[in-house]
């Protein structure tokens, strides 16, 4: 089993590969055609990796992982559909940096929510993040 930080990287590769292929995706082909493509695929590879696992359906935990993955999987589709439309037109350089701004979103969302209580190097790298993504305009 790998590590939080070997899955990290891992994670940080696939995002920024997957980032570039949509830039791709998003001005080369059909976005329709490319949606449906990406999602089949990922949902493909998502259902032989863990339906063995899955709870049995009608149990309480399937009902409910099968109601939050619905909500979730229209809000990504909401998401990544607006994110190929603005790809499609505007330039990579800028909306690339803007869309990062979800990160002080998801700061902001951990405090509240999950009552995390950060640290000053997470302040401090919230800072840094957001002045990156200012620079990067």
């Amino acid at each position: 089993m790998k590590t939080p930080y070997e899955y990290l990287a891992i994670a940080f590769i696939a995002n920024a590969a997957s980032a570039f292929a949509t830039k791709i995706g998003a001005t080369t082909f059909d976005t329709g055609l490319f949606m449906l493509l990406s999602y089949s695929i990922g949902s493909a590879f998502a259902f032989w990796r863990f339906a063995r696992k899955s709870e049995k359906p009608g149990s309480g935990v399937a009902t409910v992982s099968l109601q939050f993955g619905i909500l979730t999987g229209i809000i990504n589709f909401a998401s990544y559909y607006t994110f190929l439309l603005a790809l499609k037109d505007g330039p990579g350089a800028l909306i690339f940096p803007l869309v990062g701004l979800n990160v002080a979103l998801i700061f902001l969302a951990s405090i509240i929510f999950f009552k995390e209580r950060p640290n000053w190097k997470g302040a401090v790298g919230l800072i840094l993040a957001l002045a990156s993504l200012w620079l990067l305009q």
